[in-house]
């Protein structure tokens, strides 16, 4: 490949799991980027972060999520990429082991997790697809390749974000003041409402104050900080979409 947008393979090594084979088609692209542009390439869209930085984020986050799978609870330490080692190599072989431990994951399963809803396998196929797809979108990007997030992807990542980044990761730290915003991709949409200490999310056709609206693709990179204001198109209450995005992005920092 020399430039332009990367697309996925096909399945192989018993990775018939639709998000099985997302997860390995994003890892097998980023591990492409890394091999054929700059380490040092910004991404544009973490401030401070670089293709490096990024890998070895991933390389962590792929040997914690594999180690919570396998002992079933959260791991007591966290590993950190060994002195002296290639990030490319530490990436490579974090994702390698969790694709097998993913592809042998039965998603009704029940597992640990952190996340109070949902204590089953499928929360860690979704979970990896959104964390690994947002950084093939950074890392590609910065080398000046594309990745594309299929309207599938795109769909279940808006409602992980709306439910379990602004539904869970933020907590009470919400500061609305009853904002309704709905978000809509054409295929689906939500109903979101800012409060103070809360956050609703639901498919009920209310009133909003502001409508959010675009196609899945873009409209998921919106909300996952990946895509300036024109990926979008907003109605209503221009600031309470704002609130809506930079409310996800205080939550995607925790």
């Amino acid at each position: 490949m020399t430039g332009g947008t990367r697309t996925g393979g096909t399945a192989t090594g018993g990775t018939a799991n639709p998000s099985v084979e997302v997860f390995r088609a994003a890892c097998a692209a980023l591990d492409e980027a890394a091999s054929k542009g700059p380490l040092d390439a910004a991404v544009r869209w973490c401030p401070g972060m670089d293709v490096a930085e990024t890998l070895r984020h991933l390389g962590v986050v792929h040997r914690v999520v594999r180690r919570w799978i396998l002992d079933g609870h959260r791991p007591v330490r966290t590993p950190s990429m060994p002195r002296g080692t290639d990030v490319r190599e530490w990436f490579t072989t974090g994702w390698e082991p969790l694709l097998g431990t993913l592809a042998t994951l039965d998603p009704s399963a029940e597992t640990s997790t952190w996340c109070p809803f949902d204590s089953t396998g499928a929360f860690w196929h979704r979970r990896m697809i959104h964390e690994t797809t947002v950084h093939a979108v950074d890392v590609l990007d910065a080398v000046g390749w594309s990745w594309p997030v299929s309207p599938e992807v795109a769909d279940d990542g808006i409602d992980e974000a709306l439910r379990l980044w602004l539904g869970v990761v933020l907590g009470a730290d919400v500061g609305g003041a009853g904002q309704l915003v709905r978000v809509a991709t054409g295929r689906r949409h939500w109903t979101v409402g800012l409060n103070e200490r809360t956050v609703e999310v639901s498919h009920l056709p209310v009133s909003p104050d502001a409508v959010v609206s675009g196609a899945p693709g873009p409209l998921y990179l919106w909300l996952w900080g990946r895509a300036d204001d024109h990926a979008v198109t907003v109605e209503g209450d221009r600031d309470a979409a704002a609130l809506l995005r930079t409310t996800l992005a205080r939550a995607m920092r925790h």
